[in-house]
């Protein structure tokens, strides 16, 4: 089922290379990858997470739903829910762990999770166009098409104004 919800992927994979360095791999070619595996040797080791930084557990979350491991990545995101002050971190974590929770087939969970995250819209960089589609696509599945067709609604309305706004920024910029 993965690819009906929406993510951040294009972002996280340019994250994931501007932040090589960072992550102890240097100048070699990088690959997305070799941070999953160390996440989990490290994980296997301890119960600490082998980083702390949450954008970079967020990372490595993504991954593991790229990877169809939904049990481990709503493990690494109910850390970051629990532990991670930020809110923008939060928000992040809300939407990635319903994402995996609605592959799971756990769409209850899965709506609880989306609805945290758009609490906390305004911290999500789409003002939360994409978790409202996520949720939308939950909704059809239950059939509930009246919640699907206003979420979908939402979603609409946010990404017309964002297109407007950044419209508008690049004017201003030229």
């Amino acid at each position: 089922m993965h690819g009906l919800f929406y993510t951040a992927r294009c972002q996280h994979l340019y994250m994931v290379r501007v932040r090589r360095e960072e992550w102890g791999v240097g100048r070699k070619l990088f690959k997305p990858i070799d941070i999953i595996d160390k996440f989990m040797q490290a994980e296997g080791e301890s119960e600490e997470a082998p980083f702390t930084d949450p954008e970079m557990m967020i990372d490595v979350a993504n991954e593991y739903l790229g990877m169809k491991k939904y049990r481990q990545a709503v493990a690494i995101f109910e850390k970051i829910i629990k532990n991670e002050p930020g809110l923008t971190h939060i928000a992040k974590a809300y939407n990635g762990c319903g994402i995996a929770y609605a592959e799971l087939g756990e769409y209850d969970k899965a709506i609880e999770q989306f609805e945290e995250a758009l609490n906390l819209s305004r911290y999500l960089v789409d003002f939360g166009a994409r978790t409202y589609r996520n949720l939308a696509q939950v909704y059809e599945l239950l059939g509930e098409e009246d919640k699907a067709k206003e979420n979908r609604e939402k979603a609409e309305t946010i990404e017309l104004s964002e297109y407007h706004f950044w419209v508008t920024m690049s004017d201003e910029l030229e």
